[in-house]
């Protein structure tokens, strides 16, 4: 009788394994939801209400996955982060060519834009927080999207002390320049859009767009074409 009461308890609990499969469903689904509110909404207007219902979960999960609103938006931007200076320094490394120089910086360029139209809610948050930073997420900002403009400043160092680049040319503000110029493509998406204009979501734009970015940079910048 009473194996038969604990197989009758035990008949409606999910498995151990399933229960594992649950909570990474849930916080994958929090994080994906987490990106599109806080992309539309900013991480002020969003409340753990709004992510819960969207996700269609409990609203006490984000406190037991994240420990609250915070955490997920420090999560949401961690993850992100991570997977884009990981890509950037694997590309960045130190030419030893002018051919090199220029493939390399082609290849982060591309990556770049690519990444844009990938996650376009990321992007956006990142944007805003570069603008309107919240504190509680200072170190993921100086972990991951600072290191990723430093590895352009060094890329560009090392070409420098490889003699492929000018010697007159400040790195730092080379590496504003160069970047700079590749996300104003992002950032006027919109406005381009609803004028009628081509945006990097068309493939054959983007790839016009490294080219010329690229091809006006490296005029400026080459050793070769020094006077």
């Amino acid at each position: 009788m009473k194996n038969m009461a604990k197989k009758a308890r035990g008949r409606g609990r999910p498995k151990k394994k399933d229960r594992s499969v649950d909570t990474e469903n849930a916080r994958s689904k929090l994080i994906e939801v987490g990106k599109r509110l806080f992309a539309s909404s900013g991480y002020d207007g969003t409340t753990v209400k709004e992510l819960c219902d969207e996700a269609e979960l409990n609203v006490s999960l984000i406190s037991y996955y994240f420990n609250g609103k915070e955490g997920l938006y420090r999560a949401v931007l961690d993850k992100f982060g991570e997977s884009r200076l990981s890509t950037v320094v694997r590309v960045l490394q130190a030419p030893k060519t002018e051919e090199e120089l220029k493939l390399r910086l082609s290849m982060f360029a591309t990556d770049l834009l690519d990444g844009f139209v990938d996650e376009p809610d990321l992007t956006t948050v990142v944007f805003r927080e570069t603008e309107n930073p919240h504190e509680f997420i200072d170190d993921i900002f100086r972990e991951r999207f600072l290191k990723l403009y430093d590895t352009i400043i060094e890329f560009l160092e090392s070409a420098q002390k490889a003699k492929l680049i000018r010697k007159d040319v400040e790195p730092n503000l080379a590496a504003g320049l160069l970047f700079g110029s590749i996300t104003h493509f992002f950032r006027m998406s919109r406005t381009a859009e609803q004028y009628g204009r081509r945006t990097i979501a068309n493939e054959a734009f983007r790839k016009s767009v490294v080219e010329h970015i690229l091809s006006v940079f490296l005029e400026g910048l080459l050793e070769t074409t020094a006077t």
